[in-house]
């Protein structure tokens, strides 16, 4: 596919550049034959979209740094008029909201900037080199053109599909803050990490150290139960 890009006519380099970008870094994968059905499973683990310097920005020190360099550049203004200091959770839902705008806009006609000039939930809530440096977001003198699906001709699915990927990550990580977590996503949620019943399935020769490697890692202890 990769090959194929480079060489296709109809894309400019911009766009192929940023369809680069989309394409999933996979670190692990299996096919599972049934037996009975002869149906195959494939089975590809992707790394993350987002990984932990990134989860950083989102972490109350860094929220608190943010807060700080707004309050210093809005100069004398009522405190009645001044914004509260925004919570992860906020920040994360701003994320999942901007995130949300190509997707949406993946079959419009007009391209959309953000201006986060004239919009303090934007600087207060997200750190806005994460946009162009993981997003695809492109710096317009102070505005931000978000990706255009559409230039990414044959590859837009592409486009789409690694913005989906971030926001389901989002989405998970925001629901663990959320004041009421079973709650949001509008739908009674339960969820558990202990992926035994997934190793078996798959029938993983050694469970308990699948298991012991999967815990090993911080980021999979998050959970909604």
């Amino acid at each position: 596919m990769i090959e194929s890009l480079k060489q296709n006519k109809n894309i400019d380099q911009a766009s192929k550049d940023s369809i680069l970008g989309c394409i999933p870094e996979i670190i692990d994968s299996a096919n599972f034959v049934c037996e009975d059905t002869g149906i195959i499973l494939r089975v590809e683990v992707y790394s993350p979209v987002l990984d932990s310097d990134d989860w950083r920005d989102f972490e109350d020190e860094e929220i608190q740094a943010r807060y700080a360099t707004y309050l210093s550049l809005v100069g004398n203004i009522d405190s009645g008029m001044l914004p509260a200091a925004p919570k992860t959770f906020d920040c994360l839902n701003i994320l999942y909201r901007v995130l949300k705008g190509p997707i949406d806009d993946k079959d419009s006609n007009n391209e959309k900037t953000l201006k986060p000039e004239n919009s303090p939930a934007l600087k207060l809530n997200i750190n806005l080199d994460l946009l162009p440096a993981k997003f695809l977001f492109e710096p317009m003198g102070t505005e931000l053109k978000p990706p255009y699906f559409n230039s990414f001709g044959e590859y837009k699915d592409l486009g789409c599909e690694y913005f989906i990927r971030a926001i389901k990550e989002v989405l998970f990580v925001a629901s663990t803050f959320a004041p009421n977590p079973t709650e949001f996503f509008k739908i009674q949620l339960q969820h558990t990490t202990n992926l035994r019943p997934v190793f078996e399935l798959l029938k993983e020769y050694d469970v308990t150290h699948q298991l012991q490697n999967f815990d090993k890692y911080p980021e999979n202890s998050y959970t909604t139960e």
